[in-house]
């Protein structure tokens, strides 16, 4: 089972980054009882442009989602 979550930041690029590393480190530090279940997280992270519609930056981040995905395990794309 997984799930999808998206965070909206209204900061700085650095406000973003810091927030990636505490979601990694929460990632990283999750155990379990079963042995074959491991936690791992990929973010898709983007800036939105003042002329950029929802619909546009909806489909930007769920491509860099993918390529963090195709980058491996904890992997940040932005």
């Amino acid at each position: 089972m997984f799930r999808i979550f998206c965070f909206l930041l209204f900061s700085s690029q650095l406000a973003a980054t810091e927030v990636e590393n505490e979601i990694n480190k929460v990632f990283q530090g999750l155990t379990t009882k079963a042995e074959d279940i491991s936690a791992t997280i990929s973010l898709g992270v983007i800036e939105i442009a003042p002329n950029e519609t929802p619909e546009q930056a909806a489909k930007r981040v769920d491509l860099h989602l993918y390529e963090a995905k195709r980058g491996g395990r904890n992997t940040v794309f932005s």
